[in-house]
């Protein structure tokens, strides 16, 4: 039993001898590292280049339906309430030949209509100098108008 606890005490300290030779070994390289003079690197004279301007984002983005419409129809693919909706946009805008343009359109496709459309293409076409097609629609605007 003293052969064993003679040989722990040995491993023990030749253990902590050998980290102690390591860490002795490691302070002595710190140390050296130290006096060691490094010479300073001159920096290049760069000039650095502007940052590029911020580009700025939208948050959101405000899309005219209308024109989108527009393009649409210029294309062929013409409906309804397309056409409704792009002329009312011109109309309520007093871009009236343009509104000529749609509610015309927009008849040539369809004539069952609420009577205001009759009332609005009326208006569009008196703007635009088309008198007696103007008094013809608002003819029937009247007799759409009283049978409701």
């Amino acid at each position: 039993m003293q052969t064993k606890v003679a040989f722990m005490i040995t491993l023990i300290s030749l253990l902590a001898c050998s980290s102690y030779g390591q860490s002795a070994n490691a302070k002595a390289a710190k140390s050296k590292a130290k006096t060691t003079v490094k010479t300073p690197v001159p920096k290049k004279a760069t000039t650095t280049p502007e940052a590029p301007p911020a580009v700025v984002i939208p948050k959101s983005v405000d899309l005219d339906k209308e024109s989108t419409y527009e393009r649409v129809i210029d294309r062929g693919y013409e409906s309804v309430e397309m056409l409704k909706k792009v002329a009312d946009k011109r109309f309520f805008n007093n871009e009236f030949k343009l509104a000529a343009r749609w509610y015309g359109c927009l008849f040539d496709l369809t004539t069952d209509l609420e009577p205001v459309y009759y009332y609005r293409y009326s208006v569009c076409l008196k703007e635009t100098n088309q008198e007696e097609k103007a008094i013809q629609m608002m003819e029937l605007f009247h007799s759409k108008s009283s049978r409701e």
